[in-house]
């Protein structure tokens, strides 16, 4: 017995939707994992309330504060990688905002 074309769209279907149940799985599972981590859970509420009240710094106030503290000349490549840096922090800040830094 062959499959025919409806066969063939129907466990294209089915693969693209367990695909999908499987990833929201996962997505389950670590959701559920921070939740139970009590630790964790302080740490996101102490972040949130942080947030909340503005005690937070973007990351070049940060750099810049540190520059002026540690008194750093920047050459070429140090500036590039800075230029780097704080593209990559943005990227994880966009994904995940209680990953930006925040003042203590």
């Amino acid at each position: 017995m062959y499959l025919d074309e409806d066969d063939r769209k129907l466990i294209l279907e089915t693969r693209h939707k367990l695909d999908e149940v499987t990833r929201l799985m996962e997505e389950l599972l670590e959701t559920i994992e921070i939740l139970s981590d009590p630790e964790m859970m302080k740490s996101i509420r102490e972040g949130l309330k942080d947030i909340k009240a503005g005690r937070v710094k973007d990351l070049r106030t940060i750099l810049k504060e540190e520059a002026l503290t540690y008194t750093v000349l920047l050459s070429h490549q140090t500036e590039k990688f800075y230029k780097k840096l704080t593209e990559n922090v943005k990227a994880v800040c966009s994904a995940n905002p209680l990953m930006c830094f925040s003042k203590t």
